[in-house]
């Protein structure tokens, strides 16, 4: 049996390079399978970096403030209230100070 088999498969090779075709059809629909993958890869991957460089520069610029409450002589002044008032919109912070008198405001437009 094993002699038959061995037998049909070099039968079967011999044939087919003497014509020119191939034996594994599988190896050409692989081939034609990856040939149309590749096209969609390279779309989607130009899309995501297309997308990515136009998101960059879609971030909320901020800033913070921070610094000392003292009087006209120069002492500290702990547990003040400090106001910060943006000049283009007019949004407004306020802050306490701490027993240094130093205050912060953060994420200012």
């Amino acid at each position: 049996m094993r002699l038959f088999r061995l037998q049909t498969v070099t039968a079967t090779l011999a044939a087919s390079l003497a014509t020119g075709r191939q034996t594994m059809g599988s190896r050409r629909s692989t081939v034609r399978f990856f040939g149309k993958l590749i096209p969609l890869f390279t779309m989607f991957c130009a899309c995501f970096l297309a997308e990515s460089a136009f998101t960059y520069g879609q971030g909320i610029i901020t800033g913070s403030i921070n610094g000392t409450v003292v009087d006209p002589t120069g002492a500290v002044i702990p547990d003040a209230l400090a106001k910060v008032v943006s000049e283009s919109n007019g949004t407004t912070f306020e802050v306490k100070t701490n027993g240094e008198g130093v205050f912060q405001v953060s994420d200012v437009p």
